[in-house]
């Protein structure tokens, strides 16, 4: 027998054991003694004394640390394979494990998600959504605010918010949204409008700019309302909080992982996001023929918002997460067919209330 110093690799402690090399074991001496096959036992390399070899089965964390030289050399003798590093998985292992983890978080973001933020975004009452637009609006404020955190302007006038209620009414006619509309209007450049859960609705002031007719400012407002009706923002919002949880829990500490599950995360959010529009698209096509409201003001609207994306964005920053403006120009300009226009969709002091909500 030798003296050894037991590890059980579970805790830092040392304990002193007896070590004895038998028939095609090596025998540990403890209160539960442990018999480890020499084949499988190896040189874990990190003893401080140079002179002391440190062993432990494969697969295993436990080791022992002796100090007999004889022993060592017997072991030596024996275990021929005794200091040859273990093989680490070969490269078409690891390809073979990366392809399965990256199939296993596209399955979950593509596939179960969608579904189960299908169902939650169904159980939630109008009023737990409003309350999440709420907190989504006033983070989205934030974000538009000044470097020194001056919050961005919001813009407000009894008839600016009279006219939008008016469109919204105009274009919803016999449709049942589920929501109390809230349209906030700020004071910022962009030519764009959000739609939140809840039917919160964030409209920037770059829009009533650009849009050169109430026709053109419907389009908008009835896009955004195809966003509330299809619950489009809720489920958004949950299937990303969602998505920040279920595909780390799969992929684990896969190496390459966290580039794996970006990319993944990039490729199904960008078709999810390129789907809504669609839809939403269709919504409004839909809403502005019945409304009498041609539906080629959305078409020429478009084509204001591709000049100004490729001048001020670069055209690829809308194709992230959008059709094509020449997709959606065109599909625009192919629902206008049939409908019959209707009554006047504002007065010209109506027009003017909305075009300058912010210039007081």
């Amino acid at each position: 027998m030798s003296a050894a110093d037991f590890f059980d690799g579970e805790s830092g402690a040392a304990h002193p054991v007896e070590v004895t090399l038998e028939a095609g074991h090596l025998r540990v001496d403890r209160t539960d003694p442990l018999l480890w096959p020499l084949a499988e036992v190896h040189a874990v390399g990190d003893a401080a004394d140079p002179s002391c070899l440190s062993v432990g089965p494969k697969g295993d964390a436990a080791r022992v640390v002796i100090r007999d030289e004889e022993l060592i050399a017997a072991l030596r003798r024996v275990c021929p394979a005794l200091e040859t590093p273990e093989r680490g998985p070969g490269w078409l292992r690891l390809l073979g494990l990366a392809v399965a983890a990256g199939a296993a978080v596209w399955v979950s973001v593509a596939l179960i998600l969608p579904a189960l933020t299908t169902r939650l975004a169904a159980s939630l009452t109008p009023e737990a959504e409003a309350l999440l637009g709420d907190v989504s609006l006033r983070n989205r404020l934030a974000e538009l605010g000044e470097d020194d955190g001056t919050p961005v302007r919001v813009c407000a006038t009894p008839e600016a918010d009279a006219a939008l209620t008016k469109l919204a009414d105009r274009i919803l006619i016999g449709i049942d949204i589920r929501y109390d509309l809230q349209f906030t209007v700020v004071d910022y450049g962009g030519l764009n409008a959000i739609s939140m859960p809840g039917g919160r609705i964030l409209i920037m002031n770059g829009i009533f700019q650009a849009a050169e007719t109430a026709e053109e400012l419907a389009s908008v407002v009835a896009h955004e309302l195809g966003h509330s009706y299809h619950r489009h923002a809720t489920t958004r919002a949950l299937r990303e909080a969602a998505a920040q949880g279920l595909p780390e829990l799969l992929i684990g500490n896969f190496p390459g992982g966290d580039q794996v599950l970006e990319v993944i995360r990039r490729l199904t959010q960008a078709r999810y996001k390129r789907s809504i529009e669609i839809e939403a698209d269709v919504f409004a096509h839909e809403r502005l023929r019945d409304a009498g409201i041609p539906v080629s003001a959305m078409a020429s609207l478009f084509v204001k918002m591709s000049l100004f994306e490729r001048e001020q964005l670069g055209l690829a920053s809308h194709l992230q997460t959008h059709p094509s403006f020449a997709d959606r120009i065109a599909a625009a300009e192919a629902a206008d067919a049939g409908g019959a226009p209707g009554a006047e969709l504002l007065s010209a002091a109506e027009w003017t209330a909305l075009r300058t909500v912010c210039d007081a």
